[in-house]
């Protein structure tokens, strides 16, 4: 059994503020949120995250197309995106999406659905990788079945991809198609739109409070960027998310993917990886059409 205790300065619950707080987690689910000093009762954890000048949080859910991260730059629309997919294997859908869960995570993003036509490379990725994922459909897509280990679906439609479901340039949510960077510092009310993306899914709030699933992002507050943050008051800690602040740990149930600030599931090697099979899409002709 895996049991965490997080301490913080500021922990942000999504609703309001503790200060001087901790949060004990057991068996990824959140079992006791108070104020400093912790029980005796909760003794030796396995781990032991957070401290002085940490804020603790909700982590985010996001839409994102992370197969196409690394092609970015070639601005895809979405039935050239759909092409795309088709023309690659799962074993290469689930290479290339390595980077983008990377960047994802270090963003404090727990939860993506992600752009899909074939769920088999993101059923791998929440095998091999850890986090919460569902599928982003697009809209002019039929029959695609999504198991119960996924988290479910939603529908987004696009150029040259027509039907019912969100626009996939939709400023409501937090959704991340289409764009030059997964940088999510630009965007406002970050934590509100990730909430209302998690209420069009179907899934419950992301706050932290007891019996919920854990899904909480660490900053590191106590030096710069965002230093002295977690003095905050609540509607100012809210815009924490697009600071900049150093994400020190991040957690997804039983599963931490980001610690002292590197991801401990996708190292270098999985990132030359990408990056080599990029280039060999980018400079073979059959591709070449679809990113002209």
């Amino acid at each position: 059994m895996v049991s965490m205790l997080i301490t913080g300065s500021t922990i942000f619950t999504g609703k309001e503020l503790i200060k001087e707080g901790y949060v004990f987690i057991k068996d990824g689910k959140i079992k006791e949120i108070g104020t400093q000093p912790v029980p005796d009762e909760i003794s030796e954890p396995s781990l032991l995250l957070g401290g002085k000048g940490r804020i603790v949080a909700p982590s985010l859910s996001a839409i994102a197309d992370i197969p196409i991260f690394l092609m970015r730059f070639y601005k895809l629309k979405m039935n050239k995106r759909i092409e795309f997919y088709k023309m690659l294997t799962q074993r290469d859908l689930f290479t290339l999406s390595l980077p983008a869960i990377y960047e994802l995570n270090m963003h404090g993003i727990t939860t993506i659905f992600a752009e899909a036509i074939n769920i088999s490379y993101v059923l791998d990725l929440k095998d091999k990788i850890g986090g919460y994922y569902g599928i982003a459909k697009p809209a002019c897509i039929k029959d695609l079945k999504i198991p119960p280990s996924l988290i479910g679906e939603i529908d987004v439609k696009g150029f040259g991809c027509d039907g019912e479901g969100i626009s996939d340039n939709d400023s409501k949510y937090l959704l991340l198609l289409g764009k030059n960077s997964y940088s999510i510092s630009g965007i406002d009310n970050i934590y509100e739109k990730s909430e209302k993306l998690r209420s069009l899914a179907g899934l419950p709030p992301n706050v932290i409070k007891e019996n919920n699933n854990a899904e909480i992002v660490i900053y590191d507050t106590s030096k710069p960027p965002a230093m002295n943050f977690y003095k905050c008051d609540l509607d100012c800690i809210k815009n924490v998310y697009n600071e900049n602040a150093i994400i020190e740990s991040l957690i997804a149930g039983e599963d931490v993917l980001v610690d002292i600030g590197g991801h401990l599931r996708i190292g270098q090697k999985h990132l030359k990886e990408a990056e080599s099979l990029a280039e060999k899409i980018a400079n073979d002709e059959k591709f070449r059409q679809i990113l002209s």
